[in-house]
């Protein structure tokens, strides 16, 4: 990410202008980030309603996305500060230690998130005796530890020949095997997951409205909900678009690192590459308050609450209520 020589640690007081523009991208993406994905952390904390076991592996990727806003504000400071991270091949890796970390946990929680919802559509009465609130936090658990153990592999397997600390210092076997195994065989197993279980849906509502002589014309904006699984293809649209603007922002920077011990495809390339992926990290939140009602509301409630501190020592009155004018 950072292009820096390996000899010794020094800094340099030229700082060029891709490092600038770079940073600065890095400062407003990593504030964004941080910001969205504490509210959703806050959000789930704070509303009865919102603490269900789905939304622990929720949770979780909100962990691992603000994480992401963590190494993004750490390579600002990296980036305008001119540090040159020599003979230090450590200090040089663990930006992409933390970059791997945060990335495949976002990949476990999201592979941990379609197993629940499989479970929970697919098979309900083994969902509710093995989906519980401990053996999900057990589940969590084992996901950071696998994915600190992949994040820390290029500490345990580097090319130390490499004379910068670029994408070069990873080893080629490692881009092939760790990251193209790692990204491309749990999103698969997603992708089919989520085929499997939208086509069990779809099916058992059709098998109920036809029971309840309904139209058979899935309608999944009706209010209220003609089904429960009219409800749950609700979810499942939200879940299904976090899913898939991952693959999406992500894949481009995986496939090029695989690609680029074959081809030529500079480091420039890959920071942009990387910023896009890193984007991903910011949209949940928005996708959560798009699609998802509880969640809308718990956000209005923070922000009314927050207005109305503010007008208590502006001097304002609060607003009226609709109570209040009855």
């Amino acid at each position: 990410m950072l292009d820096v020589n390996s000899s010794e640690i020094s800094v340099s007081s030229e700082i060029s202008t891709y490092n600038i523009v770079l940073g600065i991208v890095d400062l407003f993406q990593a504030i964004f980030i941080c910001a969205g994905n504490s509210l959703t952390i806050i959000a789930v904390y704070k509303t009865p309603s919102l603490r269900k076991i789905p939304n622990m592996h929720v949770v979780c990727l909100a962990i691992a996305d603000f994480l992401s806003g963590v190494v993004l504000f750490y390579e600002f400071l990296l980036r305008l500060t001119a540090l040159r991270l020599e003979k230090n091949i450590y200090l040089c890796l663990s930006v992409y230690v933390g970059l791997y970390i945060t990335v495949y946990e976002s990949v476990l929680s999201m592979s941990l998130l379609t197993f629940d919802r499989f479970l929970y559509i697919c098979h309900p009465f083994k969902y509710e005796r093995f989906v519980t609130a401990r053996s999900t936090k057990v589940s969590i658990i084992l996901s950071w530890i696998l994915a600190i153990v992949y994040g820390f592999s290029p500490m345990m397997f580097y090319s130390s020949d490499n004379t910068e600390c670029t994408y070069g210092v990873i080893p080629k076997e490692f881009h092939y095997y760790g990251k193209g195994i790692a990204f491309f065989v749990p999103l698969g197993l997603c992708l089919g997951l989520h085929s499997y279980i939208l086509k069990v849906a779809v099916t058992q509502q059709r098998k109920l409205r036809k029971t309840l002589n309904l139209p058979l014309t899935l309608n999944i904006k009706r209010k209220p909900a003609v089904t429960p699984f009219t409800n749950y293809l609700k979810i499942m649209r939200m879940f299904l678009l976090v899913y898939c603007l991952f693959f999406v922002c992500w894949c481009p920077w995986v496939i090029s690192s695989i690609l680029r011990e074959t081809h030529d495809i500079s480091d420039q390339v890959m920071d942009l590459l990387a910023l896009l992926g890193m984007c991903n990290s910011g949209f949940n939140f928005v996708i959560y308050v798009l699609l998802n009602k509880d969640f809308r509301k718990t956000f209005k409630k923070m922000f009314s609450f927050k207005t109305n501190i503010s007008s208590i020592f502006s001097g304002a009155p609060p607003p009226i209520t609709t109570s209040e004018r009855l």
